[in-house]
């Protein structure tokens, strides 16, 4: 409405400035054509007057040239004067011409015809237009202002719902491009909501089963105890396993934790070649006993980064490569630049590999992959997504590439380009 009323209130005001400057250039042109009309007339006049100082001779002339209803011209011939034509208001624009001969001169008058008859066609004719323009601009404006209301509407709805905790809520294409965008954006926010929430409930979930799988074995083992089916030296062991897992699964959900709230940490200088050798001493008999080659790939460069991120990526993809490598298998650790110069860091197995419908997940917490995540190869299913986090906390970008039979490549590419030694 308010958009309406200003179209109104400029196109009145424009109509109104329009019938000014036409009633303007009216008046102005009906003027230079009564001045070249009584010049004319002032002229032959002029001219019929010098032949004689017989007034009643020159009446005959005046006659034929004064046509207008509005002219009057008066004739002085020596101290003698006479006028003829119509008697003209004594208000109102006029116009005078004179013109002067040999004894005597002539002096033509006539009113300025000033009717607005071209105004009031123009404000007539653009007063149509404009309730033609009108009409349009209130037909337009209702439409759209039903789509947005329209619109508008449905995005509240799905608001509401969104705030309810319906996550499915969606806006959907269409309507203004402004509104259009705003849908797009609520959508993908409502999307991403979906899938936390779907991302949130699996990980409850899986949570429950891993602390139940090892607490019902527990309890199982304590009965078969008290009834007598196994000896308590055997249950001892299998309990104190069982209990193990139980504390490294509060160990790594821990960890997961304060790596979810953790700010970014002190920088130090660090030697990733050196890291990478370090890293394989201290996973050596690890590697042995699963009778595994872990071998190091050192190149001497120095990074700025925060160590204790790094070694806890480093760590559980290390550990990770050995989990799923067969016997007889090899494990290497290195770093290297890839083409655009940044610095990776990278873990390289030759284990059973993954899937490519499942490697887009491989981080995701819990998430397992049939033989290549068993549970039976031990692990609590958070390395992955506790080494992503870190990655992540870090600046750094955590990625995979791997084939199924052929093993895995773990890299970490780096935030900053590190410098040699």
């Amino acid at each position: 409405m308010p958009v309406i009323v200003a179209s109104v209130v400029a196109a009145i005001v424009a109509l109104l400035i329009g019938a000014f400057v036409v009633r303007r250039v009216s008046i102005s042109q009906n003027r230079i054509k009564t001045l070249r009309e009584d010049r004319a007339v002032a002229a032959v006049l002029a001219e019929e007057a010098a032949k004689t100082d017989n007034f009643a001779e020159l009446r005959g002339a005046t006659s034929l040239l004064l046509t207008q209803e509005n002219q009057r011209a008066t004739v002085v011939i020596g101290h003698k004067s006479q006028s003829f034509g119509a008697r003209l208001p004594p208000d109102g624009p006029k116009v005078t011409v004179k013109s002067s001969f040999d004894g005597g001169r002539v002096t033509v008058m006539s009113t300025l015809d000033s009717s607005p008859t071209l105004a009031f066609e123009f404000v007539a004719f653009g007063s149509a237009v404009l309730a033609v323009v009108l009409g349009a601009a209130v037909l337009v404006n209702v439409t759209v202002t039903r789509d947005v209301r329209r619109r508008a509407s449905e995005a509240v709805v799905a608001a509401d719902r969104v705030a309810a905790g319906d996550f499915t809520a969606r806006i959907g294409e269409g309507g203004p491009q402004i509104l259009s965008h705003f849908a797009k954006a609520f959508d993908a926010m409502a999307s991403r909501l979906e899938q936390a929430e779907r991302d949130q409930r699996r990980f409850l979930a899986d949570l429950a089963h891993e602390i139940a799988t090892p607490l019902n074995a527990v309890a199982g083992f304590a009965v078969a105890v008290m009834d007598g089916k196994i000896p308590a030296e055997r249950a001892r062991g299998l309990i104190a396993s069982q209990t193990t897992r139980v504390s490294e699964l509060l160990d790594d959900l821990t960890q997961l934790r304060s790596l979810d709230s953790s700010q970014d940490g002190e920088l130090d200088q660090v030697d990733l070649g050196s890291l990478c050798t370090e890293t394989v001493d201290g996973f050596g008999a690890a590697a042995d006993m699963s009778d595994i080659s872990l071998l190091a790939r050192p190149k001497s460069l120095v990074a700025t980064v925060n160590i204790k991120l790094l070694d806890t990526v480093l760590r559980n993809l290390v550990s990770n490569a050995i989990r799923y490598t067969p016997a007889g298998g090899e494990v290497e650790v290195g770093v290297r630049s890839n083409g655009s110069g940044q610095t990776v860091l990278y873990v390289r197995d030759s284990g059973i590999g993954i899937a490519p419908e499942h490697q887009a997940r491989v981080f995701d917490r819990f998430y397992r992959v049939d033989q290549a995540r068993d549970r039976e190869t031990g692990g609590t299913g958070l390395g992955l997504a506790i080494a992503k986090r870190a990655a992540e906390s870090m600046g750094g970008l955590l990625e995979v590439q791997s084939s199924p039979g052929k093993g895995s490549e773990f890299r970490l590419i780096l935030p900053s380009v590190a410098k040699p030694t």
